[in-house]
């Protein structure tokens, strides 16, 4: 059986076996056809049925989805179950939007929050004067509360000036991207009506949406399941390079598309933690370099890999960047992608899953959970406090921090 959200791609759920019951247990604002107490029961019920069960997310399962309730229901009935980590759209939708969600220079932290605060809560776990103080904001199922927010982040201080951008139905064929300041994004939203689903990002980092948008919709493709877009799916050709994320660990928890892309390169460049399986995909005679880095090691600066990268893609060789995680996360993404664009090579980003949430996840810890937090915040540890003590002094209220790269700082 399985029992899938909303927004599941159709030609995903193509993939299910015939004989496999499909049950629709999405919810959107105000409609929530199965309360979560029914889905928990009817996880329960099919799992006790001897059946073998996908509880099937849009996103991640542990990123505002109430994955760890329905998790709390299955150990207290004593029922087994695994965790494979999902892409969360506050990754996904950024990077097929151009947007890095880290970029030297710009920010070395972010936070990802829920817009869809339970109304019932006495009091609220959003303290807006601590989260105008941080440098990148991503929040999902907020397009309702559009005016609340930029009226309360303008009102703890956040400057009016700041870039905002919404993506609306990010990563498919319908994706639309609104750009605007704190202080008028509200009017333009408002004369342009972006459909939903759609994530708002607050922050410097939407500046370089104008140079790094490469995600060109064609409205041809599938929409998600539950909406009227009925239309045939139409796959598009490889550019010259590919920005593709391998994930954390596992060599499979690459990206079906990213497997593609890997397979069709006639050169590779790949980081330190690429799973070595995973590089036995690459077709015979494809050259494979290793421009990982560590703490004790850089044997090609960054400099170095960008030209190395625009020196194989000017060649016409089709060409994958194979990352350790996902591409716009503490990768270095967006300068190689500045650096392509300036030499006017084209690039696609093919996300991946991200050890912000992919670790957590596998060890059964979810970053986000009803009524425990609002939101996550991550940080790099391989900056100087110094350089972002203001990030670790209005640490948001309420949100699940994650550090990365950051052991040696520990103490």
């Amino acid at each position: 059986g399985v029992l899938y959200d909303r927004l599941i791609p159709r030609e995903l759920l193509a993939q299910a076996p015939p004989e496999a019951r499909l049950i629709f247990v999405g919810k959107r604002a105000g409609h929530h056809p199965k309360p979560q107490p029914e889905i928990n029961q009817l996880l329960l019920d099919h799992v006790r049925a001897g059946k073998r069960v996908v509880r099937l997310k849009g996103g991640d399962n542990f990123m505002f989805s109430r994955g760890g309730e329905e998790l709390l229901a299955l150990t207290k009935a004593g029922l087994p179950f695994e965790i494979v980590p999902g892409l969360t759209s506050a990754i996904g939708v950024l990077a097929f939007a151009g947007i890095p969600l880290t970029q030297k220079g710009i920010n070395s932290s972010f936070t990802i929050l829920t817009g869809h605060e339970d109304p019932k809560k006495p009091v609220t776990m959003l303290n807006w004067q601590r989260l105008a103080q941080q440098e990148t904001l991503v929040l999902l199922m907020a397009v309702r509360k559009l005016p609340h927010i930029c009226q309360a982040l303008l009102a703890a201080g956040k400057p009016a000036e700041t870039p905002v951008a919404m993506i609306s139905w990010g990563t498919t064929d319908h994706q639309r991207v609104l750009t605007g300041r704190l202080d008028d994004i509200v009017g333009r939203y408002q004369a342009n009506r972006l459909p939903t689903p759609a994530i708002i990002v607050v922050g410097e980092v939407v500046r370089l949406h104008k140079q790094l948008a490469w995600h060109q919709p064609y409205g041809l493709a599938d929409g998600f399941v539950g909406e009227e877009q009925e239309t045939a799916v139409s796959p598009l050709p490889m550019p010259t390079v590919a920005r593709v994320g391998a994930g954390p660990g596992a060599a499979g928890r690459v990206k079906v598309r990213g497997l593609g892309r890997l397979r069709q390169a006639g050169g590779i460049l790949h980081d330190r933690l690429v799973n070595p399986q995973l590089l036995t995909e690459a077709k015979a005679g494809a050259s494979v370099i290793n421009v990982g880095k560590s703490d004790k090691r850089e044997r090609y600066p960054q400099a170095e890999i960008n030209r190395l990268l625009v020196a194989h893609g000017g060649t016409g060789k089709r060409v994958v960047r194979l990352k350790g995680g996902d591409p716009f996360v503490f990768g270095l993404g967006g300068d190689e992608c500045l650096a392509l664009r300036a030499a006017g090579i084209q690039y696609e980003i093919v996300p991946g899953l991200s050890s912000v949430t992919a670790v957590p996840g596998s060890l059964h810890i979810p970053l986000t959970h009803r009524g425990v937090n609002a939101g996550l915040t991550v940080m790099s540890g391989h900056v100087a406090p110094s350089k972002n003590e203001k990030q670790w002094r209005h640490l948001p209220e309420h949100t699940t921090l994650v550090v990365l790269m950051g052991l040696r700082k520990l103490p």
